[in-house]
Order: structure tokens, then C-alpha cells, then sequence
């Protein structure tokens, strides 16, 4: 069973890295290039932009919740916390990515409707565009830390199991009566 489990543990951290970088490398900047500027302008482009985002925030979610549940299992299944610095990180990643979805990513798109709004007043449309470009540069920088988190994660999944050391196979407790413990 612990098989089935580190497999499906790395199977997820796999999926999550690479959902993470395609958007980031590939899909993300396809929305904003001149292909797409050929056919569809710039408010429809920043819409669709985000509703591709919001589904990467629920695979995000999706995968943070199932690397999570998995650590927890092997602190069950060992009898006590282990790799308290993996556990961190996976439960700050899928911090992130909850408040990126639930928070950042509504207040972004509330800058946009007022960014493109046609009746908009010039002086919103500029204070819009501003904090726009504040919170998505915010946004970007969080996003190469959440790539470095899932690289780390990725990792961790995918080193093999802990095993006792050798010497600890071999150590008891000394007797309570002083006597020199027997080897088998």
C-alpha cells in the first residue's frame, strides 16, 4: 500500500509542477502575444487569460489538498510528524494558491472591468491600470516562488522512502536492572 500511496504522491506532484510551468511558460503568455492580438482584443484576451488562471488555481487547490492528505497519511501510518519541513511547504503552497484564487484573483479582475470599462472616467482607468500592474507584478514574483516550492516538493515526493539507520536497527534501551542485554 505505501507503494501505491509515494506513486500517487509523485504522479500528483508531477501534475502539479507541470500545470504550473505550462501556464507560466506557454499558455499564460500566449494570451498577450501578436497571435492572439490578431483576432481578439485586449479586454477579451485579459478574460479569458483569467478563466484559465481560475482553473489553474483549482488544479493548484486540488493538488495541495491531495499532497497534503498524503503527508498526513505517512505521519499516521509512522506514528508521529515526520519531514515537518515538506509538510510546511506543501500547506504554504496550498496557502497560496487559496488566497491567489480566492482573494488576488477577484480583486485583479475587478481592476480589469474597471481597466476596460467604455464609460469609465480616465482618472479610475489610470488608478485601475496602476494597481493592476502593482498586483500583477506581486502576483508574478509569487508565482516563480510557488515554481521553486513545487520544484522542492517534486523532489522531496520522489527521494526514496526513510528507513531506519543501520545503527538504530541494532540500539535498545539497557535493561533496568543493569545486566548486559543478550544479541540474538
Amino acid at each position: 500500500m505505501q507503494a501505491v500511496l509515494r506513486f500517487v504522491a509523485l504522479v500528483n506532484a508531477a501534475v502539479w509542477l507541470g500545470a504550473t510551468v505550462f501556464f507560466t511558460l506557454g499558455a499564460g503568455p500566449a494570451f498577450f502575444g501578436p497571435e492572439m492580438a490578431a483576432f481578439l482584443p485586449k479586454p477579451h484576451r485579459a478574460r479569458a487569460a483569467e478563466l484559465v488562471i481560475a482553473r489553474l488555481f483549482t488544479l493548484q487547490q486540488v493538488c495541495g489538498g491531495i499532497a497534503l492528505t498524503l503527508l498526513l497519511l505517512d505521519c499516521v501510518r509512522v506514528g508521529r510528524l515526520v519531514r515537518r519541513a515538506h509538510l510546511a511547504l506543501v500547506a504554504g503552497l496550498l496557502g497560496i494558491s487559496l488566497l491567489a484564487g480566492n482573494w488576488l484573483a477577484p480583486r485583479l479582475h475587478q481592476l480589469q472591468r474597471v481597466r476596460y470599462a467604455p464609460n469609465a472616467a480616465p482618472e479610475l482607468v489610470a488608478a485601475a491600470e496602476a494597481s493592476f500592474n502593482r498586483w500583477h507584478a506581486f502576483s508574478q514574483g509569487v508565482n516563480l516562488l510557488v515554481l521553486a516550492g513545487l520544484v522542492v516538493h517534486l523532489w522531496a515526493v520522489s527521494r526514496p522512502p526513510e528507513t531506519p539507520r543501520l545503527g538504530n536497527l541494532f540500539r535498545s534501551q539497557p535493561p533496568a536492572d543493569g545486566s548486559v542485554p543478550r544479541m540474538l
